[in-house]
């Protein structure tokens, strides 16, 4: 055969049978996709069921997790959970001499088998499962501290990673009224004289205590001058007293007077102590 006998002949076009439609049908293309649109599954009753062709065993999949703790104040608490404090812990104020009674709940699978609370300084309480945090009576020195409440797990059923553990964490703040604790003039806390003509310096310390920290002053009272202020309101400053100086320098004449250091906190009245500094006028 040579090139000039060749035909090219059209590939034909084979058209998929479909089904007789309703007269309501509109066009072909409906038809075409009604042809192929999906079927709903046969109701469930209607499934058979297949045996198994290989011994067959029942399983169940069993989720453990952590525990999931939660804290929560019992109705005679007077620890007021504060989140400004401290954003990394849970917090909570409680006036010296008033009761906390916190809860510690948890979840989890295994279910909890025990929680208890302890604190760094050895406390400890909440032991048989109950999860209650209480103290009768705040003290300062013993419950300024932070709590640690943990719940555990049981083990069973047996299983290696049993039981499960976790913590949180609860920082006291025991609040208690502002006082001053001392007043020097020149490292001694009793009055003081000088000569303006030694030209000396007077060193004045006033240290005062409370949380939280109050605000502090140091005050010239013969005319009520505020010589410096140390502004409080502070309760996660609780290892060190507030302290207020101020150099009085050189010493003059106009300088003799009372002076006082002048604390609060607004949970008690207001602190004062005062000391005298007499300065022997320099001759002309």
């Amino acid at each position: 055969m040579t090139a000039s006998t060749l035909r090219l002949i059209p590939p034909v076009k084979r058209r998929v049978p479909v089904p007789p439609y309703p007269q309501s049908a509109v066009s072909d293309m409906e038809k075409e996709s009604a042809f192929v649109r999906p079927v709903d599954p046969p109701p469930r009753s209607q499934v058979p069921s297949l045996p198994c062709q290989t011994p067959c065993q029942a399983s169940s999949l069993v989720v453990i997790y952590l525990p999931n703790l939660n804290l929560t104040s019992s109705a005679d608490n007077n620890c007021t959970f504060q989140r400004d404090i401290d954003p990394d812990q849970r917090s909570c104020v409680v006036p010296e001499g008033q009761p906390i009674r916190v809860q510690c709940s948890a979840v989890s699978n295994p279910e909890i088998a025990n929680i208890t609370w302890t604190s760094p300084a050895g406390l400890t309480n909440g032991q048989g499962g109950n999860g209650q945090l209480v103290i009768p009576s705040a003290d300062r020195h013993a419950h300024n501290t932070q709590f640690i409440c943990t719940a555990t797990t049981g083990n069973s059923p047996p299983d290696s990673r049993l039981p499960l553990t976790n913590s949180t964490f609860l920082r006291v703040y025991v609040a208690y009224p502002s006082s001053v604790k001392a007043l020097e003039l020149n490292n001694v806390a009793t009055n003081l004289t000088v000569n303006e003509s030694d030209v000396t310096p007077v060193n004045l310390t006033c240290r005062s205590d409370g949380r939280p920290t109050p605000r502090t002053q140091l005050v010239r009272k013969h005319d009520g001058t505020v010589l410096k202020t140390v502004t409080g309101g502070s309760y996660t400053d609780v290892d060190d007293d507030t302290v207020v100086d101020h150099v009085i320098s050189p010493a003059r004449c106009e300088d003799t007077g009372t002076y006082m250091c002048v604390s609060d906190n607004q949970l008690g009245p207001e602190e004062r102590l005062a000391l005298s500094l007499f300065v022997n006028c320099k001759c002309c």
